[in-house]
């Protein structure tokens, strides 16, 4: 890797002699120094370049250091430099307090300790080659993104998270769940595939061929209910932009429905103009069906307390399963003696009763009502 580039450090104060004390407290190799005499000339310095730390004097004339750091927090460009007061003002606490007020992360007041102040400068310069060795990475990122072959998609969605600091943690997870994860290529415009990575065949039944196989849209094994929702997600992405993320169905062969989690995102090809949707779907079925159930169990539990009495417990109770898990239920107690049913259908409540009545629970015997269909086991 090349050389570091040396770290400026601009240092501001309208007296010459304070500067130079500075100079020679804070000279290193790796560091360059420069100074301004007034509020105007930093702030001119930083229209042109940007620095690791400001050291800044509040007792200036003319434009004070509360108002340069105020000024420097509201430019987007410099709003993140770190600003670290030195001065001999700060008597009371409430000087202190506008310091921070301004923008200022620490207040060094005079005389100040030169170990201390080398050791906090050090500090503030490590944080900055940290963010611009992010910025580096994140170039790198897009060009290797433009060189790539889109047959390598699936190494390239995973390498390009890995270069995404802000999705450090999802990106370790999506790596642990390969094996219940696929990768896919749309074309934005028509929502044909372009590449499904073979993972797919093993969660949906659905193998490399299928979806090669006449026009076959990506939309074709959304879930009905998801697709509008899943179009939405797809229409806010920009070409080049972040990554966005939804959880939705998908129906496999046969009929059988999985959740997923996708992570998608709008690619920039070799041409401004060509960009494809770069996605990573991974099984989540398991995780829903727990939080589901655990919904379930926690909205029981509140129903089931909500009275002491038995009847009103039995109903209660009678009606929790429908219709998630049931058409109809039957809930029988012996001490004290209490039936209770319940139909998802109102027109059925009765017949239900009546049903109810002559039901072997112990053996889960069909019952000849019309419309009814056997009883879930509780």
């Amino acid at each position: 890797m090349p050389a570091a580039d040396p770290a400026r450090i601009l240092l501001v104060d309208d007296q010459p002699a304070n500067l130079f004390a500075l100079e020679q407290t804070l000279a290193a190799p790796g560091y360059e120094l420069v100074k301004a005499e007034s509020g105007a000339q930093a702030l001119s310095f930083l229209l042109r370049s940007d620095c690791a730390v400001i050291l800044l004097d509040v007792s200036m004339p003319g434009m004070d250091g509360y108002e340069v750091a105020r000024l420097v927090r509201q430019a987007p460009r410099t709003r993140d430099i770190p600003i670290v007061f030195v001065t001999a003002m700060a008597q009371d606490e409430r000087d202190v307090l506008g310091g921070y007020e301004s923008g200022a992360i620490d207040y060094l007041v005079k005389p100040i300790r030169a170990d201390v102040l080398r050791s906090k400068v050090a500090g503030f310069v490590a944080l900055y080659r940290a963010r611009q060795e992010i910025r580096r990475q994140a170039e790198l990122l897009r060009d290797h993104e433009r060189l790539l072959h889109r047959s390598t998609v699936a190494e390239l969605e995973l390498r390009a998270l890995q270069r995404q600091q802000a999705a450090q943690r999802r990106f370790q997870t999506l790596v642990e769940g390969l094996s219940r994860a696929f990768a896919w290529v749309l074309d934005p415009a028509t929502l044909v595939p372009r590449l499904v990575s073979p993972g797919a065949g093993a969660l949906l039944g659905l193998d490399a061929d299928w979806w090669g196989s006449g026009p076959r849209k990506f939309l074709d094994r959304i879930h009905p209910e998801d697709v509008a929702r899943f179009v939405e997600v797809l229409g806010t992405l920009a070409p080049g932009g972040p990554a966005t993320r939804l959880e939705h169905r998908m129906v496999g062969g046969g009929g059988r429905v999985l959740w997923f989690e996708t992570s998608v995102r709008m690619i920039v090809g070799d041409e401004p103009s060509a960009t494809e949707l770069h996605g990573l779907s991974t099984d989540v079925t398991g995780a829903v069906i727990a939080r589901e159930e655990a919904a379930f169990l926690a909205r029981a539990s509140a129903d089931l307390a909500g009275s002491l009495d038995v009847e009103s417990t039995l109903r209660t109770a009678a009606r929790l399963p429908i219709p998630e898990l049931a058409e109809w239920c039957v809930v029988e107690t012996e001490a004290p003696r209490g039936l209770a049913t319940a139909h998802e259908a109102a027109r059925l409540e009765s017949a239900a009763a009546a049903a109810a009545v002559r039901l072997d629970l112990e053996r889960l015997r069909a019952v000849d009502a019309p419309g009814l269909a056997e009883p879930a086991s509780l």
